[in-house]
C-alpha cells in the first residue's frame, strides 16, 4: 500500500469529502439560476459562470481517484467479483436515484395538468435501470442531474474490466487507462449520437479515468520526494491555481478555452486533489468539521436539489403565487438542509440502533 493510500484511509478522505460538498453546493446554485432565475449576481456571478462546468468535472475525477485508492488492489486481487462490486455501487445511490426522479416525475405531471406523452414506458424503465444517459439512448433522467449517475456507473464497469488487467499486465492496464482518457476527448468534441459514444460519455471517461491517472502520479510524487520538495511543490500548484483564477475572471472561461473548456480541468482539478490529499494547510482547513459535514450531506443535496426546485416551480406558476428569486434561493437552501439534517438524524438513529442491538 502506497503512502497516499495511508493518508487518506487514515483521513477517511475528510478532505476531499469537503471539497464534494463545495462544488455540490455550486451545482445546485446554479440549477436554480437556470430554472428559476439569477439572484444576488453581483455576489454569486462567478459560481454562476464556473461552478456548472467544474462541478460535473469534479465529481467524476473525485470518483476515480477514490476509487482506485479503495478497489483497484482488491479487484485485482481477486477479492471481489462484478456483483458484489456493482451491489455495493447500487445499494448506496438507488433508492435516492429512484425517489427523487419520481418525485420529479409527479411535479412534473402536476405542472402539465396531467400526463404527457414524453412519459413513455421505456423512458421510466431505462432511467429505473440507471441507464437512461449515455448508454443505448442518451435521454435524461427526470430528476436532471442524475444523468450524472447513468454515466458514472457506465465508468464503474469500465474501471472493474480495467483493474482486472493492473496485476498480470501493468503495461497493458495503463495503455488501456490512456486510451479511455484519449477516448473522453473525442467524445467530448465530436459529439456523436452513438450507443455509449455520446458526448457525456466524453466527459465522464475522461475526467473518471484522469482522476484514476492522478492517483498514481500522487502516489509516485509522496514516493519519490521529501518533505521540502512536496512543500515546494505545494506551493507551486497553489500558484498556478490562482493565476488561472485571475485569468478566468478577467477574460472568462470561454474565452479563454473555447468550445474545449474541460482541458482546463487538466490543470486545475488535479491540483485540487493533491492539495486536498497531500497534508499542510489546504488539507487542515478543507478536513474542517463544518466542511466535512457539508460533505457528506453531498449525495442528498444532489439528489433533492432538483426536486426543491420543481416544488418552487410548482408553487410559483402552477398556485399563482409569485416568488422573487432572491428570496426563493433563501427558502431553497433552508428545504435543502432540512432535508440533509433529516437524513443525518435517521442515519445517527438507524446505526445508533445497530450498535445497541450488537451490544
Amino acid at each position: 500500500m502506497t503512502e497516499v493510500t495511508e493518508h487518506m484511509k487514515a483521513k477517511r478522505y475528510d478532505a476531499l469529502t469537503s471539497l464534494k460538498g463545495i462544488f455540490i453546493i455550486g451545482i445546485a446554485v446554479v440549477h436554480f439560476h437556470t430554472e428559476v432565475g439569477r439572484p444576488y449576481d453581483n455576489i454569486l456571478n462567478p459560481v454562476f459562470n464556473m461552478a456548472w462546468y467544474y462541478g460535473n468535472q469534479y465529481f467524476f475525477m473525485v470518483s476515480g481517484f477514490l476509487m482506485c485508492c479503495a478497489y483497484r488492489d482488491r479487484i485485482s486481487g481477486q477479492e471481489t467479483d462484478i456483483a458484489g462490486f456493482v451491489y455495493g455501487r447500487l445499494k448506496k445511490i438507488w433508492p435516492l436515484y429512484i425517489l427523487t426522479n419520481a418525485l420529479v416525475l409527479l411535479c412534473t405531471i402536476a405542472m402539465s395538468h396531467g400526463w404527457r406523452e414524453e412519459f413513455e414506458l421505456k423512458r421510466m424503465i431505462s432511467a429505473g435501470l440507471m441507464i437512461s444517459s449515455g448508454w443505448i439512448e442518451d435521454v435524461y433522467p427526470y430528476n436532471f442531474p442524475t444523468w450524472f449517475i447513468c454515466v458514472l456507473l457506465l465508468c464503474y464497469l469500465i474501471f472493474y474490466a480495467l483493474a482486472k488487467l493492473y496485476a498480470r499486465h501493468r503495461d497493458m492496464y495503463y495503455a488501456a487507462l490512456l486510451c479511455m482518457i484519449a477516448w473522453g476527448y473525442i467524445l467530448e468534441i465530436k459529439e456523436w449520437s452513438f450507443p455509449f459514444c455520446y458526448h457525456n460519455d466524453g466527459v465522464g471517461f475522461f475526467n473518471f479515468f484522469t482522476g484514476v491517472l492522478v492517483f498514481d502520479l500522487l502516489s509516485l510524487l509522496h514516493e519519490r520526494l521529501d518533505g521540502k520538495r512536496l512543500l515546494a511543490v505545494r506551493a507551486a500548484g497553489l500558484s498556478v491555481l490562482i493565476a488561472l483564477h485571475i485569468l478566468f475572471v478577467i477574460f472568462g472561461i470561454e474565452e479563454v478555452c473555447g468550445d474545449t473548456q474541460f482541458v482546463a480541468t487538466l490543470f486545475v482539478l488535479p491540483i485540487l486533489l493533491m492539495l486536498a490529499t497531500a497534508g499542510g494547510v489546504a488539507e487542515r482547513v478543507l478536513a474542517c468539521r463544518p466542511l466535512v459535514a457539508i460533505g457528506n450531506s453531498s449525495m442528498y443535496i444532489f439528489f433533492f436539489h432538483v426536486p426543491v426546485i420543481t416544488v418552487y416551480g410548482i408553487v410559483n406558476y402552477y398556485k399563482g403565487y409569485s416568488i422573487r428569486p432572491e428570496d426563493g434561493i433563501i427558502a431553497y437552501v433552508l428545504a435543502i438542509a432540512a432535508i440533509c439534517v433529516c437524513f443525518a438524524v435517521f442515519n445517527h438513529m438507524k446505526y445508533k440502533g445497530i450498535s445497541v442491538k450488537r451490544e
